[in-house]
């Protein structure tokens, strides 16, 4: 959990083959109940992210920090609240 209703649970693992990441939207879930934030998680973007050999830069740091800066925007988390198509999600990711 992020904070602005939204978690972003990720993973670097050798089975994943290129990065990529899926967005879930929902009317409101406790995500940690030891969390001191009391707000409700409405929007879950899962990261998948290979793993790298030593030397080698990985996509995880500038994901979390893209999707990060994306999503604490008023009016994206807005759209994501108001789509009514996933069009419409899509085009904000496209649009970053």
């Amino acid at each position: 959990y992020c904070g602005y209703h939204i978690a972003i649970p990720h993973s670097v693992s050798s089975v994943v083959n290129e990065a990529s990441f899926a967005f879930g939207r929902t009317t409101g879930i406790t995500w940690d109940v030891d969390d001191e934030d009391d707000e409700d998680v409405k929007f879950i973007l899962i990261l998948a992210i290979p793993e790298v050999t030593e030397g080698e830069d990985s996509p995880h740091i500038e994901m979390m920090s893209a999707i990060a800066t994306l999503a604490l925007e008023d009016e994206v988390r807005e759209q994501w609240e108001k789509a009514t198509t996933a069009q419409e999600i899509i085009q904000t990711f496209k649009n970053a």
